[in-house]
């Protein structure tokens, strides 16, 4: 039987999480949902081209749970590109390196400062929202 997840370490949540065609009515669109650890998959793997070996050591997982994490990754981004479908990035176990929070007064996007405050530059001291809570 297999025991829990262990969490997968993700340098940071998206900015950006819900993706859709512009030339397609939202109700048409079926919906394919990118996790957060399959997102940071594809940034190590595809973006960054760090091989698996080093990709898994940063997330703290196997190799081979990364290069299944990255296929199911790829195989999601190719039906929405090829399939025209909604991607939403969302969910996952993970932990967060750098989290980010939203003011909730002008929306800015704040990261966690070394001291552990988060301010927003144009407001000061505000109220925060979490961008993408940690993992469901």
């Amino acid at each position: 039987m297999r025991g829990p997840y262990r969490k997968r370490l993700v340098l940071s949540p998206p900015q950006v999480t819900h993706f859709r065609p512009v030339d397609v009515p939202p109700g048409d669109l079926d919906r394919e949902r990118l996790t957060l650890d399959e997102y940071e998959a594809i940034r190590l793997a595809d973006l960054l081209q760090l091989d698996h070996q080093e990709s898994a050591s940063r997330m703290q997982i196997s190799r081979p749970t990364f290069s299944r994490l990255v296929m199911k990754a790829r195989n999601k981004v190719a039906r929405m590109l090829i399939e025209g479908r909604e991607l939403f990035i969302t969910g996952g176990h993970c932990e967060f390196i750098h989290p980010l929070q939203r003011c909730q007064e002008c929306g800015a996007l704040l990261e966690e400062e070394a001291d552990g405050s988060i301010s927003c530059r144009e407001c000061g001291p505000s109220r925060c929202d979490d961008v993408a809570p940690t993992s469901q």
